[in-house]
């Protein structure tokens, strides 16, 4: 009778490691499908906010920057806008308006 308790072969080694790999590639492709899913999400809600901006009227500039794609162009000028003179609450009652 030896001294070892469990005997483990080399065969059982590189199944197990490569088990776990396995199932870590797996977690990983899962939580990227799901970052993905969500950017996705986020984007579609980004266009909607910006169309409804523009059918609200806020502004013929902003109109312009929605359909050429500028995404970063359209925010700065809403946040120098809302930094100058746009009331919160008149911009939410025009949105819902327009929906």
């Amino acid at each position: 009778m030896g001294t070892e308790l469990f005997h483990i072969t080399e065969n059982a080694l590189y199944d197990t490691f490569s088990t776990i790999a396995q199932a870590l590639a797996g977690a990983i492709a899962l939580l990227g499908a799901l970052v993905l899913y969500s950017l996705d999400g986020l984007s579609k809600a980004g266009k909607q906010w910006m169309e409804n901006l523009a059918q609200a009227g806020v502004d013929s500039e902003l109109g312009a920057m929605r359909s050429n794609g500028d995404h970063v162009g359209f925010y700065k000028v809403l946040r120098a806008d809302a930094d100058e003179s746009i009331e919160p609450h008149r911009v939410r009652r025009e949105l819902e308006e327009a929906s």
